[in-house]
């Protein structure tokens, strides 16, 4: 073997630095957080594109909307439930700060998201009066509440009708016997007949009463009067008596339904 001194030849290595881990490590992290960036924008997406489901706090509202009124002008009053709060409604007028009730409805059958009306007798006493209502939710979903305020103005000889004293009226009702299966309705018409043709703008309250089990009664302002049987309501005659009240006056006629 020849002597040969062999020279390290350190120019030809280069100490490189792992610059290409580095590198893919930040190149994964800011991939990382590019697809959590799309990943909420996504939801976001989705979000906006999905329609919000809101469930509306249970509610009863009423109102008088021709407030305030003349006296003795039928008060007309609008109500009404939330989509789907379907159920039975009764309502009263009263006048603070007295304790009695000056007109009450009977039980009426309500539609929730419907808009309902019903007119009571007008007042000739001046002064607040409150609406309140009560519905009682079907299927044992409880009771909902509602009121409102409306006002009559002065004017005129307070209790004293239009058109002069000695106001009457006396009622009848068509067809006096009704006969229906269980569960369906039956109607009537209640015909008023007032002492003198100038009273004939004075509404009528009208109340009814002696009803058999599952039954509720309804009327109109025009004097349609329906009243609602149930397949629970047992087969029978039923005579009611139907009470009309204006100014004071009171009169009553009797009906039957046959079931």
């Amino acid at each position: 073997m020849n002597d040969v001194d062999y020279e390290p030849c350190t120019r030809n290595y280069k100490i490189v630095p792992k610059r290409g881990f580095y590198a893919l490590k930040r190149r994964m992290s800011t991939k990382s957080v590019n697809m959590i960036s799309y990943g909420i924008a996504f939801v976001l997406v989705i979000s906006l594109l999905t329609p919000f489901l809101v469930k509306a706090n249970p509610g009863l509202t009423v109102q008088v909307p021709q407030s305030p009124l003349a006296p003795n002008q039928p008060v007309y009053i609008e109500y009404f439930t939330n989509m789907g709060e379907d159920g039975t409604i009764q309502m009263d007028i009263t006048k603070p700060p007295l304790l009695a009730i000056f007109w009450q409805s009977g039980p009426m059958p309500i539609t929730g998201g419907l808009l309902n009306s019903i007119t009571a007798p007008g007042f000739s006493d001046p002064g607040t009066y409150v609406v309140s209502a009560s519905v009682t939710l079907a299927g044992g979903g409880g009771t909902i509440h509602g009121s409102t305020t409306f006002e009559v103005l002065a004017g005129g000889q307070p209790g004293q009708p239009p058109g002069g004293p000695g106001f009457d009226f006396h009622m009848e009702v068509m067809p006096p016997v009704t006969e229906v299966e269980r569960g369906e309705p039956a109607h009537y018409e209640i015909i008023v007949h007032y002492s003198d043709p100038s009273y004939s703008g004075i509404p009528i309250n009208i109340h009814v009463t002696g009803l058999g089990p599952g039954m509720q009664w309804h009327t109109t302002p025009m004097g349609q009067l329906t009243i609602t049987t149930s397949h629970e309501t047992p087969p029978g005659d039923y005579m009611f008596e139907i009470v009309g009240e204006a100014q004071g006056v009171v009169h009553q006629v009797v009906a039957t339904l046959i079931v």
